[in-house]
């Protein structure tokens, strides 16, 4: 019996561009095993959250050039502004 396996990362990248083109069988592979897409967006996500957890450990530098390569100055200030407005509006009473 044939296996879908893949060996190398050389293969999966091969099967990855063939599916999103079209033009391979390996469609079958991705449509059968759709745990394949599954395992992959779970290491991405792995991986972005050790950034992040990195990253945000590092302190208000890195935090701010991590956000500075990624972000607009609008954005950021944006986002810090909401943030400074909740937490005013949650602790004027205090």
């Amino acid at each position: 019996m044939a296996t879908n396996k893949v060996n190398t990362l050389k293969e999966l990248i091969e099967k990855c561009e063939a599916t999103s083109t079209g033009t391979g069988p390996s469609e079958v592979i991705f449509a059968k095993h759709p745990e394949v897409n599954i395992a992959m967006d779970d290491l991405v996500h792995d991986l972005k959250g050790k950034e992040a957890s990195n990253i945000n450990n590092s302190g208000i530098r890195c935090q701010l050039t991590y956000l500075k390569l990624n972000l607009t100055e609008e954005e950021i200030l944006k986002a810090v502004n909401e943030s400074i407005e909740e937490w005013d509006e949650g602790n004027k009473d205090a």
